[in-house]
Order: C-alpha cells, then structure tokens, then sequence
C-alpha cells in the first residue's frame, strides 16, 4: 500500500506540530512522538474518481503492542489492516508510544501516560487531517497492549463519531501489563460499553497465548449484558443502537496469522461500511433475493462448519429448485467464481457471511484482491412504486489485498431456470436506452400458469448502466462464459436462434473491465427482476373477474425500459434507505434482545417479498391507471397455492401494523369485496380467495368448520387497521358483512363445535379459538364506534363483554387458561391473547394473562420430560432419549386417526412469537424467543425459515410453511409496542441473560410447548369411540343444521390427486435436491401432490397440496404410502377410496369400530411394554453412550423404517 504523509495545515501551536523527521511534537504532552499517516485508496490512483469537496474525512489511528516486548507502529498485524481500512476511505495514523523508535519520552508502567498522549494526538490529527470539512468518524484500534489504552480514550464530542476495535484485549497478563492497575481498565472500559455514543468492537481467539478461550467469553459475555442494560435503558432516546460487537474465532491464536487474519479483516471491513443492522447469527439456508411470490433466491451449504455462501455453491428458490445464475472474477488472467458452482472453475473463498434485514453480503477472496458481494432486496412500504418493482439489485467492488494494481474484469450472467422448470421454447432479447442496456427472457407460450411454485408468464430481467468496459452478449453458456474467460470481456453479439431452454442453454451475460486499478471507487451494480405483466385474475370488474398488474405500472407507463433506469440511478439513494431500514430495525427490536432482532429482520423480505401489491389492468392504452382501486395479493408459499389465506395475514399482521397498516388493509380489500357480492350467500368469512394464486376470484365453498376462527380472525384485523390509521371510511363499505360475521361469532364463539383452529385442532370446546372469536365481537364494537354510533356499537360491546366473562368461567381453572373448558390438566400456548392485548386491553380480567405467563414459565421449569395418560391411566414418562422419542412419536402417530389430532410434534413458529409478545413477564417472553431462535439458526436447520417444525427434532415438517410470509409474526412485540402510539407496556423490559438456557428442543421452552401438546393428548386420549362416533361428519354428505339464513353448501369433494412421483436422491440428507415429478392420470393432475420421500428430510418437492383442500390444516389422518392412481369418484364428487389425508376437518366417525379401537389399544400395550423392557437394559441416564440421531415420521415411510433427518454435527 503506496503511503505518504500529509501536508500540515495551519493549526493552533498548542495542539501540536509536524516535524520534518515524521515526528508530531505535542506540547501539552511534552513529546514528540513517532508517526505514519496513509491515505484512502482512491487517493493512490490517479485514474479514480477525487474525493468531494466539502465531504467529511474518516480516520483510523492504530495503537501498537505493549513496547517492553517489543512493540511497534510497524506491527504486522495492524500492517494487516491498512487495506482494509485505507478500503473504506480511511486516513490511518500509526505511531510509536513514548520511548519507542523515535518517540521522545519514557514508556510507563501504568500506560495512564500512554493514554493521555493518545487523547493529544487524536485532538492534532482532527484537526490536520479534518481541515475545513471537519472528521466524521475516529475509529480508535488498540492491539493487544495497545486495546488497553485505547480503552482510555473518551468518545468525542458530536457530531464526530468514536469507534473503538479491541483486538486480542489482553484480559490474562492485563494486571502485570498495567502495575495492577486492572480495575481502573475495567471502569474504562465499562464507560465506554454502556454509552450509547459508543460503538464497540471486540475481536479474540480461541487459542490465544495468554487468555483462556472460555475466560474470554465469560468477559464477553459480561460485556454484552452491560451494553444491552445500557441500550434498554435508553431506548426512548434517539440513540438507542447497537454499542458493542463481539468476534470470536476459535482457531485464532493472538496473533491473527492465516485465515484468522482474513477473518478479522472481514469484520473489520463489515463495521468499517457501517454493517450496523447485520444480524448476531446466520442459518444454514439464507435469503440471497426476495422480490416476488415467485421470486426467492437461496442460498445453503452442506458443510455446518461454515456459513453459506454463493461462491462455488448453486442457488435455489425456496422450493429447492437449482437457479442457474452465475458470476465471474477475472484478476490478471486468472478466473474465479463468486457466485455459482461451476465445477471447472475456482471458487472465491468466502471469508465472511452478513446478513441484514434487506441485505445479503459475503466477503471473499480472489487470489490478490478482496471482493464484497452484496444483494439487496429493496423493502419499500411506504412507497408503493418502489415497493411493488419486482426487481433486486446485485452489486460488487473490489480491492487489492497486497496494496498493487491489477487487471480486474467481473462477469455475471443469468438463464431460464429462474423462470422456468421446463423445457420450454424461449425468447429473449437485448435493449438499450439512454442510460442502460438490459436482456430479458420469456417463455413462447407466455400463459399464466403456476407450476411446481413457478409462474410461467414471467419474464426475467437483468440489467446494468452504460458506461466505459460494459460488453454484454447472449448465446450458449459455454461460448459465451469461455468468451470471458478466454478475453475478460464479451462480443456485444445476440443470439436470434430461439429454442428450448436445455438445447444448448442460452444465457443473458454482461462483463465489466475495471482496467488496471488497486480498488474501485464505487461498485459495479446489476439489477434483477422478475416481472409479470398480467398478475393474476381476480373478482372484480363488470363480469365478475379482471386482471391485475403490479402498482409500479401507473408510473411507468411508457413502459419497462424507463423504469429500469430509474431503478438504477435510485442505486446509491435505495442502499442508504435500505441501511437505515436495517438499523432502524435492529436497534428497535434490540431493546428487546438481539435474539428478537435476528428474527425480526430475518422476517422482513420473506414478508414483504410474498406481497404483491396491484392495481386493474387498463383497458386500453388511451385510458389510465385506476389508482383508486389498490388491493394486494400475498401467496401462501411453503404450503399451498392459495390467495390471501386468512391465517397467513393474520400471522403476517404484526409487520404490516409496523412497516405501513395500508398494505393490511390492501390484503383485505380482496376478501372483503367478494364476500361482500352476490356470489358469497355464507354467514362467515371465507378463508381465500381460492387455491390457485394466479386466479384469485374467490372461495364460496362451504367452509363453516374454519368460520369461527376466519371471521374473528377477519374482524380482528379490520379493526386493528381501523384503530391503527383512524381511517374508517375505508371499512365503511364493509359494514353489512362485518355485522354479518360478527352475528355469527356471537352464535358460535362461546362454544366451539366442530370448529377447526389455525394451528388444526379440531376439539370442541376449545380456550384459545373461542378467545379469537369473542375478540371479533369486541372489534365489531369497535368497527362500529369508528364508522359512527348507531347502538350496535353498544349492543356488539355487551355482547362482547358478556361472552368474555363466560369465557373466564368455563376456560380458567386456578393459575392457567384450559386448553379446553372443564379439563383442568390441559394447556396450551394461548397466543390469541396477542390480540387481546392488542385491541382490547381491557375486556378480559388483566390478572389472568398475567397468571397464564407465569405458569408458561413455571413449566419451562419444570422438567426435560412430560407426561401422558394411557388408556388405564399409566404414566408414561418422555425422556430426552431419541429412541424412545422416535418409538413414541410413530406410535402417536398411528393413533392420531383414531383421536381426530394432528401432528403431536408440530410446532408454529408464528403462534409462538404471538405467545411472546403476550407474555408480561420478560423471562417467560425471552424464552420463547430464544426457542424459536435456536431453531431457526442452528445448523441442523437447513430448510428456510420456516413456520412449521419438529419440536423434537427442530426439522421443518412437510408444508412447513418454507418462506412463508407468515413470518411476518415476528414483528410482533415492535407492533404492540407501536400500536396506537405506543399503548402496550411492559414488553421492552431489559432483556434477561438466557445464556443458560437448554439449548435442545427438549429442555426449556421446549418443555412449554411438549407439555401444551401433551395435556391436551391427554384428554383426547379419554374420549370413547363412541362419543367420537357421535360427532357429525362434517366431510362426505354433509347436512347444515344451523339457523343462519345464509345457504351453506356442501364442499370439499375429494379430488382427482394422481401422486405418483419420483424423486432424484441426493447422497447426503442434508440438501434435498429439486424434485423430478411424475404426474399421470386425469386432466385435473394436481402439480403438488407429491409425498415426501425418506430421502427428502422432511422437505416434499414440490409440497402436497391436493386440490380442493386447505393444505395448511394439518393432517388429521397420516397418510400411507401414495397410490400411483387416483382414487375413483363417485358422481356426486365424493371419493370411493380412502379419505384424502390432506383434509383439515376431523375424520368420519364411523371409520373405526370398538373392536379396532381395542386391537389397536394392546398394540400400543405391547410397543410400550418392549419399550420399558428396552430401558431397563439400557445404561444409568448419566453415563449413556452418545445418541444416534433423532428421526422424524415421514408421511410417505413406513413407522418401522424413519428417514434420516437433520442433526447437529
């Protein structure tokens, strides 16, 4: 790296001088002491862009290693850091302390001295370097020795900020390093943790010479717990943030040498651009782009040991699908991949994975040069332009690691495969404008078709900005990637020969040569995007359907091309909105815990992405847009193909109450206007829009079982959205169907009688789904008063409060809420209690949520096992052993169809963060958020972030609900604490320290949810079979016996679902590859109703969603293996086989006789005594050999032969 010093500037005499020896005297100190001041990058490159005048200079000074061993300012591993910084537009000061090499003076034993001629120092090289413009940042580096005394350097006063990096704190020798002055370092240090001007980073190893790993991370530990008291206590104030940063590298000795030093460079590099919203831990399978419903770009890795990357490792959507969309880096001839996995080409090593709420950035190496890769998903909510342009940006820079010039091009190129699953005929095309120049691809037969989760009428844009060094070209992946590879730059050709997508597979491809530079003075940028003219069909219009295109539209009339260039000039200001997006929600969430605000923004873009946001589609050109008419559209990814499910935006709402309450009520807007037509005649609200996405014209089928919990669910929300914004007018069109609903909550809530929950439950008389509906009553009152008293308002109030009374009657029994009325051992995480607490804080007794979060807590501590009753009423005791819980869970299994219950070990991340933020007491809600923490980022967990899982083996279960915008649940405790202006309390309490908290899914919070699950097992256990015959069938011929006039019909008949499939099995469990579907019989084959294999993990491509069922409703009835035909139809629609497993509503009755409920009882008599003779040969719990790993029961395998499934390495 080329230095030099700077030219002095007239400052005052008593700041200090720069000699002519490269010396600083320092009056006020009375030394002059030794120094080096090198400059940023861009100023060593007389090619490169000059700095702008007036901008505000950053600066790094860097304290060396304790001198009586011999340190100095040339210390190598500071030496190391110079590009990094110099990077990021830093001017580094390095000097030698008093005493060393030139320095005048004497050290100290104390270094109290040293640390007073560090303030002297920083105050003359504000001053010199600042000139005019002033500093914006001094990010003060201590190594070793040096990070004490730059402990004793006080922020500065604002607007400058203060940095600090402590490498390798010398923790062990500090009191022999300071004359035993360690206590006084301590308050230092404690002094600058708990400020909130303060930013904090702390790097060490785990095999340092001097400090035990583990002393290490007790002191951080420690750290950490003081910063965040800190940062809560403060969170009413404008700087609450982020104060200290930890990096532990447990193969790093104090010294950095290796890839330690690479990945300390790394973190560096990440705080050095002010990556202050990254989240604390990354997961095994991350978001790389997320636009669209259709539009999911991932990224795993099969190695746990590290994080993913896109380097040498193939992106996929969420469906697993491989995404063909590649990248190159040329340095000096020689070619590396930065993203893709092509075989015959060296990947770029990955040195670090970031993650924030609207970025993904990985640090790499290229031979000499570093490159940060970053992809940002633009989140926009209250700009509905910008937030419904299906389009991403992908943007690079580079910079030399040895401090020399090299010849550097980058290469990227995309294909069909982000559109397609076939091998359709494509076209494509090249276009230039004033400003840019973009390929696009399409299919020929261009029909709005959802395939394999796969719109086929997209088209697939990629683009970048003119300028000098941009060649682009398209043709065959080979010619055109071996063009660059062979020149560093592309023919600026097209290919006009349109073909299928695997006939010598077309790419879209553009090169850039940076020339011969030392770093790049701004990124290279690419933009993404994916792009549907024709949304979807929906209800509306004068026949009853129209079509619907993306909001952005209305603005960019003249057509794609100017709007890409808009997209691309916005570049530079859509990073900074979206870096303060990321801190914003970082620091917020933060006064909660950083583990909340990793899932919160994990969450953002797979909610927002799934949100599609339409206006109707002009009738001609001559007309214009009708921006009057806004509704939104979210599909409901990981599960189904369903439009705007009902569940999914309620779990999604908490974001939406948060980001902008208009997009809620643009999801509503669909559902209400249907159902407010001729063509809905049910008393209750519907649960969609219908199972196919691309045709969203509405569901009028007899949904009756799912009403009491869509109509509360439906009203909830309306009043949420009218009490959040005050805009009732909005609402007021919908009055008649609210009350209509709200009629028949009044009716049915109470009591809950073949009524089916969001989570599947099907009991009647159930706690949690009755809350739900008497809320809805309580949010009529509440629609009414908003839209102008007429005494319903009144009437719904009474009602509301009448019905909340009873219901504390018959669902509390002493400290805890019932999972059902007159069962006082069942419980279950009542999460509707989140919207109590929303919009009627004051309609339940206060007393008894507070009781129900103390007794979540008290059964997080009450054990590692629970309990259930046998048929005799024995104990049966569920240890932590794997074996026995797999042996358990199949048998449990089995007997589901007989107890009408669904999946024993199903768990829903998204009721459990409502559940948190329902918890007054800040241990209870900590648990439960590190709960769904642990599972979401534990490297066993290789799906995507996902809703549904295994609680006892944390894999995520089929239809899991893999990106589903549901995740939206996360925001809920920033929305309840928003809501209203603020109205929740007690939610952002200092956040406990968790670190002791079992980790596995058994233990802890775990033992919340099993014991939930377990109670409730219990009472189902008890019911007879002829009590469970006695219930009317709801599936099959149903016969409405219910007083409303609104006509209730028969629906659901079983549909034609030729599930033959087979699947391309990987060699390892530990990434499902995409799936090969064979579909035969019928023309109505249902692309999805494909069972997953042992193979699979848990993860079905594509997921099973036969048509003319609600997937999300977990299975009542485990299926067995599927046949390879569909089963016959009788004429009236119902089926002649077997009852579709995938049914939410409860089994026939008459399906199982007593004599089958016995044989099948001394089954499980049998399975439980081998079992018990099993663990009394088994060794003490104490000294048992480690466990084979756990296994889930797959829905297409036998019980005898589980499929292997993810574990922890």
């Amino acid at each position: 790296m080329s230095t030099s010093q700077s030219q002095p500037t007239a400052v005052a005499p008593s700041l200090g001088k720069l000699l002519d020896d490269g010396r600083v005297e320092l009056p006020s100190r009375g030394v002059s002491l030794q120094l080096k001041i090198s400059l940023p990058s861009r100023h060593s490159q007389p090619t490169a862009k000059t700095e702008p005048t007036g901008k505000k200079k950053r600066l790094a000074v860097c304290l060396h290693p304790w001198s009586w061993l011999g340190g100095r300012m040339s210390d190598p591993v500071l030496a190391s850091l110079l590009h990094v910084l110099h990077e990021h537009g830093y001017h580094v000061l390095r000097y030698n302390s008093r005493g060393v090499g030139r320095s005048s003076g004497r050290s100290s034993f104390t270094g109290i001295e040293e640390g007073k001629d560090l303030e002297a120092i920083v105050q003359w090289a504000v001053k010199e370097i600042g000139g005019d413009e002033g500093v914006e940042i001094v990010t003060v580096i201590g190594y070793s020795h040096g990070s004490l005394i730059a402990t004793l350097h006080p922020n500065l006063e604002l607007p400058t900020k203060t940095a600090f990096a402590l490498l390798s704190y010398p923790l062990g020798p500090r009191s022999f390093l300071t004359l035993f002055k360690g206590s006084h370092y301590d308050q230092k240090l404690d002094e600058l943790v708990t400020n909130t001007e303060s930013k904090v980073f702390v790097a060490f190893g785990g095999r340092d010479e001097f400090t035990s790993f583990d002393r290490y991370k007790t002191w951080a530990e420690q750290l950490k717990s003081k910063a965040e008291s800190a940062t809560t206590e403060a969170q009413s104030g404008s700087n609450n943030k982020e104060i200290l940063r930890v990096l532990s590298v447990p193969g790093a000795s104090h010294f950095w040498l290796d890839e330690a030093n690479d990945k300390l460079c790394a973190e560096l590099s990440m705080q050095s651009v002010g990556a202050q919203g990254t989240l604390s831990a990354i997961p095994r399978t991350i978001p790389v782009v997320h636009r669209s419903p259709y539009f999911g770009v991932w990224a795993t890795k099969e190695d746990t040991s590290v994080d993913p990357t896109v380097a040498g490792t193939g992106v996929m959507s969420w469906g697993w699908r491989p995404l063909n969309w590649t990248g190159y880096i040329r340095v000096d001839g020689q070619v590396y991949q930065w993203l893709g996995n092509d075989t015959d080409i060296t990947p770029a090593k990955t040195s670090n994975t970031y993650l924030t709420a609207t970025r993904t950035m990985f640090r790499m190496e290229a031979g000499p040069v570093s490159l940060n890769v970053s992809f940002l998903s633009p989140v926009e909510p209250t700009n509905l332009v910008r937030q419904s342009f299906p389009f991403a940006y992908v943007y690079v820079d580079v910079n030399a690691n040895d401090g020399q010039t090299h010849s550097v091009q980058l290469y990227t190129d995309v294909s069909a495969s982000l559109i397609s699953t076939r091998n359709d005929t494509m076209e494509w095309n090249t276009t230039r404008t004033s400003t840019s120049i973009y390929h696009d691809i399409r299919r020929r037969s261009n029909l709005a078709l959802d395939t394999y989760d796969v719109a086929e009428n997209a088209n697939l844009f990629y683009a970048t900005l003119e300028g000098a060094g941009v060649t682009r070209q398209t043709g065959p992946f080979s010619e055109v990637r071996q063009a660059f590879i062979s020149n560093g730059a592309l023919s600026n050709s097209e290919d006009t020969a349109f073909r299928a997508a695997l006939v010598a597979s077309p790419v879209l491809a553009f090169a850039v040569d940076l020339g011969t530079v030392q770093s790049t003075s701004s990124p290279v940028v690419w933009a993404i995007g994916h792009v549907r003219e024709n949304l979807l069909t929906a209800f509306g219009g004068s026949f009853g359907s129209e079509r619907r295109a993306s909001y952005f539209w209305s603005q960019y009339d003249a057509g794609i091309g100017a709007a890409i260039d808009a997209f691309l000039a916005d570049f530079p200001d859509a990073k900074t909105r979206a870096e303060q997006l990321d801190e914003k929600l970082k620091k917020e969430a933060s006064a909660v815990s950083i583990e909340y605000a990793d899932l919160v923004s994990l969450s953002l873009r797979q909610t927002m992405g799934s949100i599609e946001i339409t206006l109707p589609q002009k009738p001609s050109t001559r007309s214009s847009w009708n921006t009057s008419d806004i509704q939104a559209f979210v599909r409901d990814n990981g599960v189904s193909k369903r439009a705007n499910p009902v569940e999914v935006i309620y779990a999604a709402m908490p974001a939406l109450l948060y980001l902008n309450p208009s997009i809620l009520f643009y999801l509503l807007k669909p559902l209400l206007n249907f159902q407010s037509s001729q063509r809905y005649q049910n008393a209750y609200a519907s649960p969609d829009l219908g199972n196919d996405y691309l045709s969203a014209t509405g569901n009028n089928t007899n949904t009756k079982p799912l009403g009491v919990e869509h109509s509360g669910s439906m009203l909830i929300m309306a009043a949420a959205y009218g009490m959040q914004t005050k805009d009732w007018v909005s609402l007021n069109p919908y009055a008649g169907l609210f009350k209509t609903w709200a009629d028949f909550l009044v009716t049915e809530s109470l009591h809950t009688k073949q009524q089916t929950s969001a989570d599947g439950l099907t009991s009647e008389n159930q706690s949690n789904l009755a809350l739900k509906g008497i809320l809805g009553v309580y949010a009529m009152s509440k629609i009414r008063e908003g839209l102008g008293a007429t005494g319903e308002e009144k009437y719904f109030l009474d009602q509301a409060t009448s019905l909340a009374k009873q219901w504390e009657q018959l669902a509390v029994v002493d400290d805890h809420i019932t999972s059902v009325y007159g069962q006082p051992s069942t419980w279950g995480l009542t999460y509707n209690v989140f919207a109590a607490n929303l919009i009627a804080p004051d309609l339940f007794t206060k007393k008894i949520f507070r009781d129900q979060s103390d007794f979540y807590d008290k059964q997080a501590a009450s054990g590692v096992y629970f309990s259930l009753i046998d048929y005799e009423g024995n104990q049966i005791r569920m240890w932590s052993n794997p074996v026995r819980r797999s042996v358990l869970h199949r048998l449990w299994a089995e007997y589901s169809t007989i107890l009408s219950f669904s999946h024993l070990d199903a768990r829903l991340v998204d009721w459990s963060m409502f559940t948190a933020a329902s918890a007054i007491s800040p241990a209870t809600r900590d648990k439960l958020i590190h709960f769904i923490h642990f599972r979401t980022f534990r490297k066993a967990t290789a799906a995507q972030f996902s809703t549904t899982y295994s609680a006892d083996t944390g894999a995520t279960l089929p239809l899991g609900g893999r990106s589903s915008p549901a995740q939206g649940a996360m925001f809920a405790l920033l929305a309840s604490e928003s809501f209203n202006g603020g109205s929740s309390s007690g939610q952002f309490s200092p956040s406990r320290n968790i670190g002791g908290i079992v980790g596995g899914v058994i233990g802890g919070l775990a033992a919340i949810i099993l014991f939930s699950i377990g109670g409730f097992f219990l009472w189902r256990r008890r019911k007879s079979s002829e009590e469970a015959r006695r219930k009317m069938e709801i599936d099959g011929n149903y016969s409405p016996t219910t007083s409303f006039s609104a006509p209730e019909r028969r629906t659901y008949p079983s549909s034609r679902n030729p599930t033959a499939s087979a699947y391309t099995h990987i060699p390892s469990e530990l990434m499902p590859t995409p799936f090969t579907a064979l579909v035969s019989g019928g023309d109505n084959s249902n692309d999805n109703g494909v069972s997953p294999t042992a193979n699979s993990g848990g993860h079905p491509s594509p997921p099973p969603v036969p048509s003319g069922k609600l997937a999300r409703y977990v299975v009542a009835n485990p299926p067995q293996a599927p046949h390879p035909t569909s089963p016959s139809l009788r004429s009236d629609g119902s089926s002649s086989g077997a009852q579709d497993h995938l049914s939410y509503l409860p089994p026939p009755s008459g399906t199982s006789s007593s004599q089958n409920l016995q044989q099948e009882v001394e089954d499980l008599r049998r399975e439980v005594g081998l079992l018990r003779a099993q663990q009394q040969q088994q060794q003490s719990p104490s000294s048992l050999p480690p466990q084979p790993p756990a296994t889930l029961m797959s829905f297409g395998s036998a019980p005898s032969e589980p499929p292997p499934l993810y574990t922890s390495s």
